[in-house]
């Protein structure tokens, strides 16, 4: 690397709107940065962007090199700021699609969820419907009616032991149906 005399030298002469001066410290910069912030990304298109970010800054203020510190120091503090800030960033895009892949996963199984307990739902009203008449009608007022033994049987008129024979029946069959399918 070139001396501070060297450096300050290009800086007044692109003050006063040599451009060249420019390009050299651009040159004289440009492949030393890269390699510091390839190393800290471990991604030398991500690391060139960044320098070349920086000295895009650079260009548009020649105020930022009115410094107390050398060119060098600046830029490699630059550098650094740039790699945090990436970093920063893209550990919150990590974890914004992290989220996005847990609620997508979620949703997902949630509606697996929901088309299966309908087909379930849609193949036990096909199997009470097949039960017989008195045994469907007691299944019927057990689950979804929500009455007691007793009450079923104070309602058809039966007693309470013929009842629980018909729920035994209904729920025999429906084991054994859903047990093969």
């Amino acid at each position: 690397m070139p001396s501070e005399l060297d450096d300050l030298r290009l800086i007044q002469e692109w003050k006063q709107g040599d451009e060249k001066a420019f390009e050299t410290i651009y040159r004289k910069y440009l492949f030393f940065l890269v390699e510091i912030a390839a190393k800290k990304l471990e991604n030398k298109n991500q690391a060139l962007d960044l320098v070349q970010d920086i000295m895009l800054e650079v260009y548009r203020s020649k105020e930022i090199l009115t410094i107390h510190t050398t060119l060098q120091g600046y830029l490699l503090t630059a550098l650094r700021y740039k790699v945090f800030k990436y970093k920063k960033d893209y550990l919150v895009k990590i974890q914004e699609v992290d989220n996005e892949n847990v609620a997508t996963l979620n949703s997902g199984n949630n509606v697996f969820e929901y088309i299966n307990r309908k087909e379930l739902e849609r193949k036990l009203r096909s199997i009470v419907t097949n039960l017989p008449e008195q045994c469907r009608k007691v299944f019927v007022l057990s689950r979804e009616h929500h009455l007691s033994n007793k009450e079923i049987a104070g309602e058809m008129g039966i007693s309470v032991n013929t009842v629980e024979q018909h729920m035994r029946k209904a729920l025999r069959v429906l084991r054994q149906i859903i047990k093969y399918k």
